[in-house]
């Protein structure tokens, strides 16, 4: 369940559906946290990340991908080859808006979240959204 629930998340985030993508999301990260698989609880943060990110919260877009890698390297749970692109342009945009010492200073912050606060600290973002669903892509 919380696989599809991820999976359908990011598929919405695709298409610009953050309403959508705000929802299933959040139901995959409550039925994935604290039981796992924690791999999808990952990308579901890296996918709020993205949410964050595009609604113009750059500094929790940040914290919530710094956590993400944080908990990726203490699991021993690389990034999925196919997720490195989204990750990528999440993270490009996140330091331009921040700038290189802004950016290191979420970086260290979020590194140092404990997984359960990573968690409800993407929970929160995706239910105060600014965006509303609105579609941000032509």
């Amino acid at each position: 369940m919380v696989e599809l629930l991820v999976t359908s998340g990011q598929l919405a985030c695709d298409l610009g559906d953050y309403g959508r993508a705000r929802a299933v999301l959040g139901e995959g990260l409550t039925e994935g946290w604290p039981a796992g698989p924690h791999w999808l609880v990952l990308t579901a943060l890296e996918e709020t990340a993205r949410i964050a990110a595009a609604g113009g919260d750059a500094s929790t877009a940040a914290l919530l991908l710094a956590a993400a890698d944080a908990w990726r390297d203490r699991m021993g749970t690389p990034r999925p080859a196919c997720r490195h692109a989204s990750v990528a342009s999440t993270r490009a945009t996140v330091g331009r808006a921040l700038g290189h010492d802004g950016l290191a200073v979420a970086q260290r912050e979020g590194n140092s979240l404990a997984p359960e606060n990573a968690v409800t600290l993407a929970l929160r973002c995706l239910e105060t959204g600014q965006n509303h669903g609105q579609a941000t892509r032509p």
